[in-house]
């Protein structure tokens, strides 16, 4: 689950496939997102404006606060699943990680990847930005906390 940065809203997954957007004052789904290969992360953005979606097929989805796709990164698939998704403080770069110990960078306006980092054994299943936007935090399976040291 994540709430949106101005706490009007919470974007849940389900196991089962399914994804909703929730209004917070009324208790309702506002929408609900297309059923996706076992969703796993989800986060949104520090704008309010987007929120990026994971799953086991290793595909991150991006939708807008509406609830309509935007973009696919599918970057590396064949690394696992896509677990932790990680916004940049300024929301124009989402970090995500994959089962495979492999971190990815991409710049969200235009869905490139930007780069691939290996470090852990296992998988990645959290990480966080940093508020000064320089470093990403991962904790996998193998028992380690890496940084990652981010240049724009």
């Amino acid at each position: 689950m994540a709430w949106s940065p101005d706490g009007r809203h919470i974007v849940s997954n389900r196991y089962d496939k399914y994804t909703f957007m929730w209004d917070t004052q009324s208790r309702k789904i506002i929408h609900q997102l297309p059923p996706q290969d076992q969703p796993n992360g989800v986060a949104y953005s520090p704008d309010g404006q987007f929120v990026a979606t994971s799953n086991d097929a290793g595909t991150v989805q991006v939708w807008d606060a509406q609830g309509k796709l935007v973009r696919v990164l599918t970057g590396h698939t064949d690394a696992g699943w896509a677990y932790p998704i990680m916004w940049s403080p300024d929301a124009s770069l989402l970090a995500t990680a994959r089962a495979y110990g492999l971190v990815q960078l991409w710049e969200v306006q235009n869905g490139q990847e930007l780069a691939t980092i290996q470090g852990h054994n296992s998988g990645i299943f959290t990480g966080s930005w940093s508020p000064s936007g320089t470093i990403i935090a991962t904790g996998s399976d193998d028992a380690t906390v890496r940084l990652w040291g981010v240049t724009q």
